[in-house]
Parts: structure tokens; C-alpha cells; sequence
């Protein structure tokens, strides 16, 4: 589920699977897998075999600024909050939504798979 819930995220970032072809594939356990192009990439030689990881860096790099263009909210404001007491963070998307998790990269995570819900 969760593997199928991140394909579906990256998906929404713009993330697609190359259609059956030439080029653009690797193995996965002896079986040809076909590979994803980032988004706005349309050449089969800029393809990536997995998905990115669920890191700041990617976050940052693809998911917010698909919230940005979805949201056309200028205003929008992300925080996050370290909660000592209960080890954790605490992400904020102002106005909509927060995660929270120990690690920062989920809370994010979390806090953006709320606003597509709302939405």
C-alpha cells in the first residue's frame, strides 16, 4: 500500500511511466521494468529507473512547486517546528494542512498528501 501511495505522489508531481519501447528500461528481479521521466522531460535518455526518494531535497524539487501551481496561492507558507517533548516535527502548510513525524522529510510528506486531499 504504501509503495502504491508513493508511486501515486510522484505520479501527481508529474513523474510518468515510459510506455513500451526502445530504450528506457532496467531489471528488477529478471523482469524488464520500464523507467519514469521526471516531469517536463520528454527524451527517453533523461529517463530514471525509480522514483525519487521521499527526502527535503525531492520534496522541495518537485512536490512543492506542483502545491505552488496547483494552489496559485502566493501566500502560501510552510513551518516547520521541532516538538522536544514528543520527538518530533511538525510541518504546517498555511493555510491547509500539517504532518508531523520524526522525520522532517515525512511530515512534509504528510502535510502536502493532506492539501491534495482537501483539494
Amino acid at each position: 500500500m504504501q509503495e502504491q501511495e508513493e508511486q501515486e505522489f510522484w505520479e501527481w508531481c508529474g513523474f510518468k511511466q515510459l510506455e513500451t519501447g526502445r530504450g528506457g528500461y532496467h531489471f528488477r528481479a529478471t523482469k524488464k521494468v520500464w523507467n519514469w521521466l521526471p516531469p517536463n522531460e520528454t527524451e527517453r535518455h533523461k529517463s530514471i529507473p525509480f522514483l525519487p526518494r521521499l527526502d527535503l531535497n525531492n520534496l522541495f524539487r518537485y512536490a512543492v512547486p506542483k502545491l505552488l501551481e496547483e494552489k496559485k496561492n502566493p501566500a502560501l507558507s510552510i513551518t516547520f517546528t521541532w516538538d522536544d517533548a514528543e520527538d518530533k516535527c511538525m510541518c504546517d502548510i498555511s493555510p491547509y494542512n500539517w504532518g508531523e513525524d520524526k522525520d522532517p522529510a515525512q511530515a512534509l510528506y504528510q502535510a502536502i498528501q493532506g492539501v491534495r486531499k482537501l483539494c
